[in-house]
């Protein structure tokens, strides 16, 4: 009976080993997950490459290329690198059990750019950390290689770069088939039992980490959910979180007379952003690219005081700002996505009177795609057409006018690159405005001139921009909301 347990004591080490590395699928990879080439050789590059993973509760994923002047390498890309250790400042040592990976490292020329992760916390620094090499030595008794080196500015040492993102959130998916180790487990020993339950926690991890890392080809486990788009709006009431707000500031010739009774936006989208250039001798953004793709919803209910004047057009006010979840590898990239709502209102001429209308516009399954080349930006959408489901309005005037809110939600990226080296911002600007004519007596278009004429139409325009230069701009025909005589 011992000598059964015994034997079986080391695989219950192991298996238990690998549960301890799997209890813990929420920590952010610091550690890139890529493999450009061959990851059994040593060889050097001008391409740094590689795919970064937020965690698994978001998986945000995040490819990053830089194309270097000097040859390059990364631990991180080889099998034979076992470890990397940080001495003295100046001195980086790497593990290698090969001796002709050793052999490799040996004919590499002085100068070359090492990518250290932050996975290897180099001199107690928590950041992706890049250094020039000037002494390459290689001791094959002790299985490793030293480095001699100096802090390497990347922004000196880039040609080109390229940054994509895949934002979006994943759930964990229960297969609804219970596993065939259920029955094999009820005819077990109860120590079989529990070897056998570690084996299937393991293979479970292991397939989790299998999934994110096959070229982002989700099996079993994960099934994708978009992100939120959320801005106002409470889920509970599905009502705005925010009620009774001003579309405009009061300043000369304009008062907050235009009220947003219930405003808000619900959706979900999947987002996809790249971004590449040249970063020597100038920054310069070449390329761009923003996909964004799903639902959303708007509610514009607008209330006009009575004897408040609006004249013209107000400048836009910001109503709020919602970050997303950051992504951030430190000494390497940080991308801010965020969510941002402004407001603006106005009038044809002074109005003296009340109104009230309102309108929930929906785009379901809507899909834009915004390119730039060169200086020649671009974009396309499809599923714009939206639904309409018009408010009851109800006016009180005694001159005829024309009253209009604007409500602009944004989706934008903050960009920065190499520590600084390269800072930009680039996103989606969504404007719908809701406007109200107004019109009385002989020009009521009633039957009874004595009543008030109220038309109520609703217009939208898509834009987007990149590096605070390059926009491109869509207008989407006016749509009459409704029409009623009071």
């Amino acid at each position: 009976m011992h000598s059964r347990i015994f034997k079986r004591f080391p695989s219950f080490v192991f298996l238990t080993l690998h549960l301890l590395l799997a209890c813990c699928p929420n920590v952010s990879f610091s550690k890139p997950l890529f493999q450009p080439y061959d990851a059994s050789r040593l060889r050097l590059t001008t391409q740094l490459q590689g795919s970064y993973v937020q965690n698994f509760d978001t998986y945000n994923r995040a490819n990053v290329a830089l194309e270097t002047k000097s040859p390059a390498f990364n631990p991180d890309e080889a099998d034979k690198v076992l470890n990397v250790e940080c001495r003295d400042e100046n001195m980086i040592i790497m593990k290698i059990r090969d001796p002709i990976a050793l052999e490799e490292v040996q004919q590499w020329p002085v100068n070359v750019i090492l990518m250290i992760s932050q996975h290897w916390h180099c001199f107690n620094k928590e950041e992706t950390l890049f250094y020039m090499t000037y002494d390459i030595n290689v001791d094959f008794e002790r299985e490793e290689a030293s480095f001699q080196v100096n802090p390497c500015d990347m922004s000196d040492h880039t040609d080109t770069f390229s940054l994509s993102l895949t934002y979006h959130k994943v759930t964990k998916h229960v297969p609804d088939t219970p596993s065939s180790d259920v029955e094999e487990t009820k005819k077990m020993g109860i120590f079989a039992r529990i070897i056998n339950f570690f084996k299937r926690l393991f293979r479970k991890s292991e397939q989790k980490v299998k999934t994110m890392i096959n070229n982002n080809k989700e099996v079993n486990l994960y099934k994708e959910n978009v992100v939120d788009l959320n801005i106002l709006y409470d889920s509970e009431k599905n009502a705005s979180s925010k009620r009774n707000f001003a579309l405009s500031t009061a300043q000369p010739g304009i008062s907050q007379s235009l009220i947003c009774v219930d405003c808000y936006t619900h959706g979900k989208a999947a987002i996809t952003l790249h971004i590449e250039g040249q970063m020597l001798p100038r920054v310069n953004i070449s390329k761009a690219f923003i996909s964004v793709h799903g639902d959303l919803e708007f509610n514009f209910d607008i209330r006009l005081d009575r004897g408040l004047p609006v004249i013209v057009k107000s400048s836009d006010v910001r109503i709020m700002s919602v970050p997303l979840t950051p992504f951030h590898i430190p000494g390497l990239f940080s991308i801010g996505p965020k969510l941002s709502l402004t407001a603006a209102a106005g009038a044809t001429t002074t109005v003296i009177g009340s109104l009230y209308t309102g309108a929930n516009i929906a785009y379901r399954n809507f899909h834009i795609e915004a390119s730039l080349a060169g200086n020649r930006p671009h974009l396309t959408t499809t599923g714009f057409e939206p639904i309409i489901t018009p408010k009851d309005a109800s006016a009180d005037f005694a001159l005829a006018s024309s009253v209009f809110g604007t409500l602009k939600p944004q989706l934008s990226m903050s960009l920065n690159l190499l520590n600084g080296a390269l800072v930009t911002k680039a996103g989606l600007e969504f404007a719908s405005t809701l406007g109200a004519i107004v019109s009385v007596g002989s020009q009521s278009m009633c039957e009874n001139y004595k009543q008030i004429h109220i038309e109520t139409s609703f217009g939208h325009s898509l834009s987007w921009f990149v590096h605070g230069k390059s926009s491109a701009f869509v207008s989407f025909e006016r749509k009459i909301v409704g029409r009623k005589c009071i």
